[in-house]
């Protein structure tokens, strides 16, 4: 569900430069795994399936699939926009 949500928003909000949807994608990735670790620790039941030891490494992961996805969906949404006219070149 996350994968189509980041894929998603970045289809639908217009960036403001190329490296826009990559940042984004890294604050969202950053934030999801963030919120996993966090609250794991605020349950303090065992977890329901296997994090990885050193518990950054999930974050590391998140974060990478993260920026993976913002730049896919950005890298799509260029796609599907039209290109920019070419300004009228005066005539002499």
């Amino acid at each position: 569900m996350r994968v189509v949500g980041q894929h998603s928003a970045d289809d639908v909000i217009e960036a403001a430069g190329d490296g826009m949807q990559l940042s984004r994608g890294v604050l969202g990735g950053t934030q999801f795994g963030a919120m996993i670790l966090l609250f794991h620790e605020l349950e303090g039941s065992s977890a329901k399936a296997d994090l990885p030891h050193p518990a950054i490494l999930l974050l590391i992961l998140t974060v990478g699939f993260g920026a993976l996805l913002g730049y896919l969906g950005g890298r799509a949404r260029e796609r599907r926009s039209p290109a920019a006219e070419p300004p009228p070149v005066a005539q002499p």
